[in-house]
């Protein structure tokens, strides 16, 4: 079944992914929701993600997010000319792991920021991040999920925290796996509890059903392990609680690298390749320090600190709380906080001027 072009370019849209048996589209809603993708190897499990990457790919008010674990990063890698960053390790996984979470801070304190200021004004407050609105969503796409578990157990724990809190922040996890057990988010709990949307294609056993459906589904008409052709899958969403047929629209790999942008050559590349190193990881997610070199904390404005660090000749608190959309509290608050750890300050006519000092100095 070859790929519609919707012409949704939004991801507050619905999704295409497939029809059933009688032409009946299946639409599936990403935003606000982690979506589950479970199912044996070879029966298209990779293909329906490949077909929401694409489909968000199109969405201008979405940014992609990936981690891919296996050697080589096959299945996420021909996607990495479009997402801000893939992490094929347990490395750079727990670096992007790390920058989700403070980027949930961030978002988190401008929407109390906004929900204040429409307080004040004598409108409800604001308890959701739009996206086009406030800024872009976030997709986080992990393929083999129990892979980055047992490269990194604790990692599980990570992962599980971000699937209960960024929802709401139009930050969301699309997960791929085999067998979504409590072994694969580190044996203290079950998280699929998480995913509000649970698709699964073949499955290899008749006892994994229930651990992606729940205890009880396949007396319900749940049994993933009769889909009997690849690409064809049962979703359970909040839209749809009755077990019916799909069959997905295949990605082919040109879909793919027309979707990216480039095709890759068959003519090999014999000029030396650079060493594959952390190093843009190392500048894109390291921690977010002081000039005293200690690490920005959660409590001492990380978010007002990284705009503030962007802006050449620093700020009064009054530019600062302009810049940033805050009160000049807030602004001074921030500031005072900041100059116990190295920020700096000088006298700008009748206003004091902060700023960091230039390195060496």
């Amino acid at each position: 079944m070859e790929v519609t072009d919707t012409g949704v370019t939004t991801c507050r849209e619905p999704v295409l992914l497939g029809r059933d048996e009688d032409g009946n589209e299946f639409l599936l809603r990403l935003l606000y929701r982690h979506t589950l993708v479970a199912g044996a190897s070879d029966w298209g499990k990779s293909g329906i993600v490949n077909l929401i990457l694409k489909r968000l790919n199109r969405c201008e008010d979405v940014d992609l997010y990936g981690i891919d674990m296996k050697p080589g990063a096959p299945e996420l890698g021909p996607w990495r000319g479009r997402m801000k960053a893939l992490a094929t390790n347990a490395g750079e996984a727990r670096a992007l792991l790390e920058w989700i979470r403070g980027e949930c801070d961030r978002r988190g304190a401008i929407l109390a920021e906004l929900s204040r200021q429409a307080m004040a004004e004598g409108r409800g407050p604001v308890r959701k991040w739009i996206p086009g609105v406030h800024g872009s969503a976030i997709f986080l796409v992990t393929d083999e999920l129990a892979e980055l578990v047992r490269q990194d157990p604790e990692l599980a724990e990570m992962y599980e925290s971000l699937l209960a809190i960024m929802r709401f922040l139009a930050m969301q996890c699309v997960s791929a796996t085999q067998q979504p057990s409590r072994k694969v988010f580190g044996g203290s709990t079950d998280a699929r509890g998480n995913y509000a949307n649970r698709i699964s294609t073949r499955a290899g056993e008749a006892g994994h059903g229930p651990l992606i459906f729940g205890q009880g589904c396949q007396t319900n008409g749940w049994r993933p392990e009769l889909l009997d052709l690849p690409g064809k899958f049962l979703a359970q969403t909040p839209e749809h609680d009755t077990p019916r047929v799909y069959r997905a629209e295949y990605v082919s790999d040109l879909d793919i690298a027309e979707e990216v942008g480039f095709y890759y050559s068959d003519v090999r590349d014999t000029e030396p390749q650079p060493a594959i190193t952390d190093e843009p990881w190392v500048e894109q997610f390291a921690p977010l320090r002081f000039p005293d070199g200690s690490q920005v904390g959660r409590g001492q404005w990380p978010d007002l600190y990284r705009q503030f660090a962007d802006m050449a000749d620093g700020a009064t608190k009054k530019e600062l709380a302009q810049a940033c959309n805050i009160s000049r509290d807030t602004a001074m608050r921030a500031i005072e906080e900041w100059t116990r750890h190295g920020v700096r300050e000088r006298r700008d006519g009748r206003s004091t001027r902060y700023y960091l000092p230039k390195e060496g100095a």
